[in-house]
C-alpha cells in the first residue's frame, strides 16, 4: 500500500469510530492536520503516527512495526543501504543536499513531501493495523515505545 492510500482509509476509519475533531484535539491533533491529512497536502509525518496511534492503529512498512519517524527512518536507511544506494546516489537522485538525507535517515520529523521523494528511490510498503491484531511481542515493543 502507498501512503496515498493509507491516508485515504483514515477518515473511514475516525468516521466509523465516532473520533471527533475536539476528542483529535484532546490527544493533540489539530483539525487543521486532520484535514491535511485527509486530502493528501503536506504536514509532519509525526502528526501522521499520532493521528494513526489515537484511532487505536499502527503503522507497519515492509511488515515491521513502525512507532515514530526515528523507526521509520531506520528502516528507510537500511531500505537504502539494502538496495547498493549510497548517499551521495541518493543525493543525486533526489537533487536534495547531504544534509537533507541525513536529516530523513536520522529521524527528523520531518514533512510528507519529503517522505514521497524519498520512497520514490526507496520503495516501501505502508499499512495500518489494529493495535489489537499485533502480536504479543508487537504489543510489549509497541507499549514500550
Amino acid at each position: 500500500m502507498t501512503l496515498e492510500e493509507l491516508e485515504k482509509q483514515l477518515p473511514e476509519i475516525r468516521e466509523s469510530q465516532g473520533a471527533s475533531l475536539s476528542w483529535l484535539a484532546s490527544r493533540g491533533i489539530a483539525g487543521p492536520t486532520v484535514y491535511k491529512i485527509h486530502r493528501g497536502e503536506n504536514y509532519a509525518i509525526g502528526s501522521l503516527f499520532k493521528y494513526i496511534e489515537s484511532l487505536h492503529y499502527v503503522v507497519k512498512v515492509d511488515g515491521v512495526l513502525v512507532t515514530d519517524t526515528v523507526k521509520l527512518s531506520g528502516l528507510l536507511k537500511a531500505k537504502r543501504i539494502a538496495l547498493g544506494l549510497s548517499l551521495l546516489d541518493l543525493e543525486k537522485e533526489l537533487g536534495w543536499s547531504p544534509n537533507q538525507v541525513i536529516s530523513v535517515e536520522k529521524g527528523s520529523n520531518y514533512y510528507r513531501s519529503t517522505l514521497l521523494k524519498y520512497i520514490q528511490v526507496v520503495n516501501i510498503d505502508i499499512k495500518i493495523v489494529g493495535i489489537d491484531t499485533l502480536t504479543p511481542e508487537e504489543q510489549d515493543e509497541f507499549f514500550k515505545s
